[in-house]
């Protein structure tokens, strides 16, 4: 079960954001680039085609990064230490996430991983760590020189 969220007319007035959309506490520290890790598990090889240089593989992408624009204190929210939020990818501008998530693409990608990989939640920690993990396919176009 998601943690409750807190509606706007519950929230103090701390977590209001300024006029560009920023809470200003943090204003500083959201021009810092954001350190992305990446993990890709892949359960599995499903295709290997020789004849069109395609491969399909089964596979988990994690990611985790810290976004202090998304820290809180669970003292303060009556002692909430995790939240949950829905991470969707959107064609031309339609994106419809909750939160920010990088963009990653695989250069040599058939299909992109925004359309291959499912959505899902992002799980964020007090500290504003975000840990986002989703299943999908990884299309690579690659070239098998050397095979017999």
């Amino acid at each position: 079960a998601l943690p409750p969220r807190i509606p706007p007319e519950d929230r103090k007035e701390s977590d209001y954001i300024d006029k560009d959309g920023v809470d200003p506490s943090t204003k500083a520290d959201w021009m810092e680039p954001f350190i992305v890790e990446v993990g890709i598990n892949f359960h599995r090889v499903l295709d290997v085609d020789v004849v069109t240089s395609q491969v399909d593989l089964l596979t988990w992408m994690r990611m985790i990064w810290t976004d202090k624009r998304l820290a809180w204190d669970p003292a303060e929210y009556d002692g909430i230490d995790n939240m949950w939020f829905w991470v969707e990818s959107g064609a031309a501008m339609m994106e419809t996430s909750e939160i920010w998530v990088p963009d990653i693409e695989l250069w040599n990608q058939k299909q992109s991983i925004q359309t291959s990989f499912s959505n899902s939640y992002a799980n964020v920690s007090p500290d504003g760590l975000v840990f986002w993990s989703r299943p999908g396919h990884l299309n690579p176009v690659c070239k098998f020189k050397g095979l017999h």
